[in-house]
């Protein structure tokens, strides 16, 4: 992530000071690397970070319920959730 033109990461789980300490290692600045333990917590600081044209890549397990800030993200701005044709919810 580091070596992309990634503003900030959001990282909620176990696994995420792994993915933190991978993101310094490369030389992305600590303050662009955000931990979360609810999605809640998450909403304030992304919207007002983000900005037109921003893209959002929500990565996560079930267990960490990353669906839960996914939600969340989609609700604040305003994104319907799309359906495969099989009917599950995208």
């Amino acid at each position: 992530m580091a070596d992309t033109e990634v503003g900030i990461i959001f990282l909620r789980g176990r696994l995420s000071p792994a993915t933190a300490a991978g993101a310094l290692k490369r030389n992305m600045p600590k303050e662009q690397i955000i931990f979360f333990e609810a999605p809640d917590e998450i909403m304030p600081r992304l919207s007002s970070s983000m900005k037109k044209g921003d893209c959002i890549l929500v990565k996560g397990s079930r267990q960490t319920k990353m669906e839960d800030a996914l939600r969340k993200i989609m609700d604040v701005f305003g994104i319907e959730a799309r359906r495969e044709e099989s009917g599950k919810e995208l």
